[in-house]
């Protein structure tokens, strides 16, 4: 029975091949070559935030640098204060989770210097940035490649993995669990998760995890999903979600009907689209039935919340 592929994970329709000689993200955001932007979206009840990264261009030697911010917004989706810097250094790839109370950033390099951390912003105006660095011991050539996070009960669970280009079928993935005052609940222990991920949601017990399985060519993967315990132990083989795409930037919110999920799509990748998971599935059989909810208009940031009312919306912010 194949499994998803790990070797080659798509962002749109742009193949990125694990190199780790500079950072790269799992279905996310552009690698940082050149001038480039990038802004997440998440909101819970009332309360959002807006995390902005923005890549430098190589300067002469070589290097590139990252500048990360958070802003937050109403239930209306303005602006209530100015952006509050998070990293400013070494370029990284990011990644946002938010519950009321605190957000948590993820910060990756891979390469030289390579690291893992973790950013933990408590709401208001005069919070100050905490910073845990997952101190993991390197081996062989293995390095950071991307990181995912979200809110559960107890604060945040963070996601990661390490890949090596000697070894591009064994990647090593670790998982952990922390507080909002950044104090880990869970330390990072490794998971049996040989697969490419782009999200991580709670599922009201555990944990949602999408995964990728790379199809024949650009725009033929497939989205995939597992479920994991609050250990990280997977606790079934994957199940399709959706037909053949070009899938990236994927989001999972649990709602009374399922765990809905919210992903680009189309051709050009600029397609929103969204699909509602009921119940596990079945390896080799999509779901199927993602609808169209628009399209993306430059770099807009969206997100899936849940209403007054119980339904299921998408912010979008221009």
């Amino acid at each position: 029975m194949k499994h998803p592929s790990i070797v080659r994970i798509r962002s749109g329709s742009l193949a990125v091949v694990l190199l780790l000689a500079t950072p790269v993200h799992a279905q996310r955001q552009p690698p940082p070559e050149g001038a480039q932007a990038w802004r997440d979206l998440r909101v819970v009840g009332e309360h959002g935030q807006i995390l902005a990264t923005q890549w430098s261009a190589r300067n002469g030697a070589g290097q590139r640098t990252a500048t990360v911010t958070l802003q937050a917004v109403d239930a209306a989706l303005h602006v209530q204060r100015r952006a509050m810097r998070v990293y400013a250094g070494p370029a990284v790839l990011t990644s946002l989770a938010f519950r009321p109370g605190a957000s948590l950033v993820t910060l990756v390099r891979g390469g030289a210097g390579s690291f893992v951390r973790f950013a933990i912003v408590p709401d208001g105006p005069a919070s100050r940035v905490r910073v845990v660095e997952a101190r993991v011991a390197a081996s062989g050539d293995y390095r950071p490649a991307y990181a995912f996070a979200c809110a559960d009960p107890d604060g945040f669970a963070v996601i990661w993995q390490e890949a090596s280009p000697s070894h591009p079928n064994d990647p090593r993935t670790w998982m952990g669990r922390l507080s909002e005052t950044g104090q880990w609940l869970s330390p990072p222990h490794i998971v049996q998760v040989p697969w490419g991920f782009g999200a991580i949601a709670w599922n009201g017990s555990g944990y949602h995890l999408a995964l990728y399985y790379d199809g024949s060519g650009a725009g033929q993967s497939r989205l995939t999903l597992v479920t994991l315990s609050r250990e990280g132990q997977p606790e079934q083989h994957p199940w399709w979600l959706t037909e053949p795409d070009a899938i990236g930037d994927v989001q999972m919110l649990q709602a009374a009907d399922g765990m809905h999920v919210l992903y680009r799509g189309g051709a050009q990748g600029t397609e929103l689209m969204t699909i509602v998971s009921h119940a596990v599935g079945s390896w080799g059989r999509a779901e199927g039935g993602a609808q169209n909810a628009g399209s993306l208009r430059g770099n807009e940031a969206y997100a899936l919340r849940v209403l007054a009312d119980a339904s299921v919306d998408i912010a979008r912010v221009p």
